[in-house]
């Protein structure tokens, strides 16, 4: 309420100083702008109740359902933000340059699987926020845990409004979609492509060593590193670099002790 009033009072200052002959004059601009700030917060607001009752909803039918069938309603899950994707597109659209409408875009960004919806997301963003530095730097971090949004990520990358933050931040994420790409590429040559690319961006993202993935974590030059170890000696068909501990019995060993044998490999830890 206190948003709203900080948009309303100057309205209601100028209407106690206006004389009586003046009552009738078309309302103040800044109460034009608080029923537009209002209405988008009401539009948000029930957008994403329905969003969480839809979720829910689904949540009781997946706690209901056998161990057996269960496996198979995860694809679900994931077709509710797509249900949905349309709807933020419009809040958006009627909302343009508000902060309810660039998270309503920033939902498709990231919860959408349509391509084709989340570039109009990005085109709209970039539209409406690209002159706002500090929200491009947080869009980048946003499409950080996107996945599948390559081509929306691109047009990120190529927005002159990035600063070197946001560059650097973009630059990773641009490497994680292509990552992602090469996982579900359909051919050899497809898959090939994009993991020379990936790993091209990952390169380039060892220099941002005073850049932070988020405030406080770990920056994208040791993340970069890491994914660049996997992309370069983790993927299928690779030989598995050699690992050295001792059995339970005490007894030393070499992971390359035994090639040309089956061997399951149980990673796991406490913390």
């Amino acid at each position: 309420m206190k948003r709203k009033l900080t948009y309303l009072l100057p309205g209601l200052a100028l209407l106690v100083a206006l004389p009586a002959s003046s009552a009738e004059a078309p309302a103040p601009a800044t109460a034009h702008v608080a029923v537009i700030v209002e209405d988008a917060e009401e539009a948000l607001e029930s957008l994403n109740a329905a969003l969480s009752a839809a979720s829910e909803a689904f949540m009781e039918r997946y706690n209901a359902a056998s161990e057996e069938d269960k496996p198979g309603m995860v694809p679900d899950y994931y077709k509710i933000g797509d249900s949905f994707t349309d709807r933020f597109l419009a809040l958006a659209a009627e909302y343009p340059g508000t902060s309810e409408g660039r998270q309503a875009l920033e939902f498709v960004l990231t919860q959408s699987t349509q391509s084709e919806a989340r570039d109009k997301a990005m085109t709209a963003f970039l539209e409406h926020h690209g002159d706002d530095t500090e929200a491009l730097t947080g869009l980048a971090r946003t499409m950080l845990r996107a996945s599948g949004a390559t081509s929306a990520v691109r047009q990120l990358m190529a927005h002159a409004g990035l600063d070197a933050d946001g560059k650097a931040i973009a630059t990773y994420a641009l490497a994680m979609q292509l990552k992602h790409d090469a996982e579900e590429a359909e051919s050899d040559k497809a898959r090939a492509k994009a993991s020379a690319e990936c790993i091209a961006l990952l390169e380039a993202c060892k220099a941002f060593d005073e850049v932070e993935m988020y405030p406080g974590y770990k920056t994208i030059a040791v993340a970069a590193s890491g994914e660049l170890y996997e992309m370069q000696h983790l993927q299928i068909g690779m030989v598995a670099p050699d690992i050295e501990g001792e059995d339970l019995d005490g007894i030393d060993f070499k992971l390359s002790d035994y090639r040309g044998k089956v061997v399951m490999l149980d990673f796991w830890g406490d913390w």
